[in-house]
């Protein structure tokens, strides 16, 4: 088996793998490929963005389903920020006018969103799944 042939498998178990690694080890993934790959061969480092990538959405998405499941509803103020950041996540920038004055509601969301407009979609699902773990810490799971 060649070393090209054991690297590429090597990149696929990485594709693979069913959690995402922690960013130490994405860390040492990546400069192992660095070191290792020469030239313009862009797969590997392809099929790691496209791993971490994954596992950041399912992160998300799981997230989002947990924080369903909380024993206690949150605060206001955390209610917004996590509407804030899982729009954000979803659908980058706030894409809908304002709402009217009288909806206060709607217009506490919507400026909440705006609030964090221009950060990019990746930082907003790690921010997002970051504040979820902070409420499940803080009101626990329903069993």
């Amino acid at each position: 088996m060649s070393l090209d042939t054991t690297f590429q498998e090597a990149a696929q178990k990485v594709k693979g793998m069913s959690q995402r690694p922690s960013d130490e080890e994405l860390l040492e993934i990546y400069a192992l490929y660095k070191q290792a790959s020469v030239g313009d061969n862009n797969t590997v480092c392809d099929i790691f963005g496209a791993a971490f990538k994954m596992s950041l959405d399912d992160d998300f998405k799981t997230a989002a389903e947990s924080v369903k499941n909380l024993t206690s509803t949150p605060s206001n103020e955390e209610l917004l920020e996590i509407y804030a950041l899982y729009k954000q996540g979803n659908d980058g920038d706030c894409n809908t006018s304002k709402p009217g004055m009288l909806d206060f509601k709607g217009k506490s969301k919507w400026d909440a969103w705006n609030k964090i407009k221009g950060m990019s979609k990746d930082d907003a699902k790690k921010q997002y799944i970051n504040k979820v773990k902070e409420l499940i810490g803080k009101y626990g799971l329903k069993k």
